[in-house]
């Protein structure tokens, strides 16, 4: 606690804590000054790639924490940061049981179990992807631990003290067992003695002596009574009977009985959809409808409406309330407006995509500080970022938007968006006013690059939210969340990209993308059968989708989906047993 704020703030906490005997946990609860200057005692996640000086105070709280426990004569330290919430009764009993069962350990604490990863996992560095959250348990007595801090302590003047403490352990230990040296994460900070992007020294020497002598113990080992979720958005369940979490952005579930999300596929005449509608009950999702544009109703449906239990070809029953199926009288980039959808919200794909294995559609809570009913939770990307500046499509985009507001700070993909329909009918009377018919104005009066002339033609899920931010109700209808900082999970997976690249080649050059669609490697989904799983069947995916976290089921030779749940452990009975070094404190 570094001023007078705080210690007031202490005091309040001790009052508590010896009126009610330490909760029947602590035996003392001690204050602990780190010391750190002010002007030092930095953490500016804003300034990650631009101040090597970004997280110098958590850095250096770490450092001195670990120093006072020790001073004071204590074993271990638990580091709980101020978003460590206990779930479970008895959770410092469960926490000691883990410790016991897990000797001998320099450092016991969990990997993360968000999502925001998902995507890129196979381009990212073995020390991130296997790195423990600095909210763990730390054995003090482990001469590991001491060696760890000492390096710390003589990188704190370097570049290496703008990585996090918790990675840098993670590369420290990453390049002694598997002799992979670090990369400097942040591009933009330049070394001020080269005037060229930092490039770490090596130190596989000292790492592997330390491997050498402690690897045996596997001394870094991961626990699942703690889970890491940091600032990654989650819902209630996805941490049900996890002891201690880890996470800032927990939201409540979307409720189906109190509202209702149509889900609109964009096809052809090449009957994709019905690979979606095939499976899409294989999986847990939240919708009560499935509408399907096309040019032509497909030679397989007699009828333009599905009851629950209707067979499709192949003999899938769709659980859904019901499948329709509409022609379009526009063109396809159209659909988000010209979709009749009936319920309150809609979400939009191609029939190019499958529907994920567990999607998680994310409210605000009903009681949340704007006093609104809650709100569905849409994922952005900061405008102003390489994640945008990169791709000329993006910065189109986000110029359409600005054309209806000027100060839109947000891109928002087509597919992420949980459309509220009224609003869509205000937006679309708005987009074809401005834009005429068929987006006709916006063609004649702009002069697109080659390659986007056909993206860009219609409404886009930005330009929605540039026309509530007009008018003044997208923080009333929406809640918004940075996936660069909180995550976002796709609830679409492209699973047919050769097609959707064939076809779209062949619209630009004006030729005909119809009949049977092509087997392009196409991955198998929940419940498909596949060659990978053993299975001999003609015109069968050779795989399952690796992009959505399937395995095979030898037995029935088909993809299955693990459930997410069993990552933490949960079923595992913890016995409470002390660790031996507290044994007879």
């Amino acid at each position: 606690l570094g001023d007078t704020d705080g210690f007031d703030t202490f005091r309040s906490v001790k009052e508590i804590f010896e009126s009610r005997d330490g909760w029947g946990c602590f035996s003392e609860l001690v204050a602990i000054e780190s010391g750190i200057e002010p002007e030092f005692d930095l953490y500016l996640p804003s300034a990650i790639q631009t101040n090597p000086m970004w997280v110098n105070g958590p850095n250096q709280q770490f450092i001195k924490s670990y120093e006072h426990a020790k001073d004071l004569g204590y074993d271990a330290m638990v580091l709980m940061e101020g978003d460590v919430q206990p779930q479970v009764n008895g959770w410092l009993d469960l926490l000691l049981s883990e410790v016991k069962r897990n000797e001998p350990f320099a450092l016991l604490g969990s990997k993360y179990d968000g999502h925001s990863w998902d995507n890129f996992r196979d381009e990212m560095p073995p020390a991130l992807l296997d790195h423990l959250n600095g909210n763990a348990i730390y054995n003090i007595t482990h001469p590991l631990l001491e060696n760890i801090i000492s390096e710390l302590k003589k990188e704190k003047d370097t570049y290496f003290n703008a990585i996090p403490y918790d990675y840098r352990i993670s590369q420290m230990w990453t390049e002694g067992s598997k002799g992979i040296p670090p990369n400097f994460p942040y591009k933009e900070i330049i070394d001020e003695s080269t005037g060229q992007p930092v490039v770490l020294p090596t130190k596989t020497k000292l790492f592997r002596s330390w491997y050498n002598k402690y690897g045996e113990e596997q001394p870094m080992k991961e626990t699942h009574v703690v889970t890491n979720f940091g600032a990654t958005n989650f819902l209630p369940q996805q941490v049900e009977g996890v002891p201690l979490v880890h996470g800032k952005g927990v939201y409540s579930p979307h409720e189906p009985k109190k509202h209702k999300i149509t889900l609109v596929v964009s096809d052809w005449d090449m009957d994709y959809a019905k690979h979606l509608l095939e499976v899409i009950d294989h999986n847990r999702h939240p919708f009560s409808e499935v509408l399907v544009m096309r040019d032509g109703l497909p030679n397989s449906i007699l009828s333009a409406f599905f009851g629950e239990g209707d067979k499709l070809e192949g003999g899938k029953g769709v659980k859904t309330s019901n499948v329709r199926y509409v022609e379009r009288a526009a063109p396809d980039f159209m659909d988000l407006c010209e979709a009749p959808v009936e319920t309150e919200y809609f979400m939009i794909t191609n029939a190019y995509h499958r529907v994920a294995p567990d999607i998680n559609i994310m409210f605000t809570p009903e009681n949340d500080v704007s006093g609104v009913p809650g709100r569905p939770l849409i994922p952005f990307t900061p405008s102003e970022t390489e994640y945008c500046n990169e791709y000329p499509a993006c910065r189109e985009t986000l110029n359409l938007g600005r054309e209806i507001y000027r100060d839109l700070d947000k891109i928002v993909l087509d597919f992420d968006m949980i459309y509220q329909t009224s609003a869509r009918n205000d937006f679309c009377a708005f987009w074809k006013t401005a834009h005429g018919p068929n987006g006709a104005l916006l063609s004649s009066r702009r002069k697109f690059p080659a390659d986007l002339q056909h993206i860009l033609r219609g409404p886009s899920a930005t330009s929605f939210v540039a026309y509530l931010y007009s008018i003044g109700v997208a923080d009333t209808i929406y809640a918004f969340s940075d996936k660069t900082m909180h995550g976002s999970s796709d609830v679409f997976v492209k699973v047919l990209e050769e097609d959707e690249q064939l076809n779209h080649h062949l619209h630009l050059k004006g030729g005909s993308a119809s009949g049977n669609p092509r087997d392009l490697k196409r991955c198998a989904s929940v419940g498909e059968q596949s060659k990978a799983c053993g299975s001999t069947l003609k015109g069968i995916p050779k795989k399952c989708c690796t992009d959505q976290g399937l395995e095979c089921d030898f037995t029935n030779r088909v993809c299955t989906s693990e459930v997410q749940y069993n990552t933490f452990g949960r079923n595992r009975r913890y016995v409470v047993e002390a660790p031996s070094f507290l044994v007879g404190k």
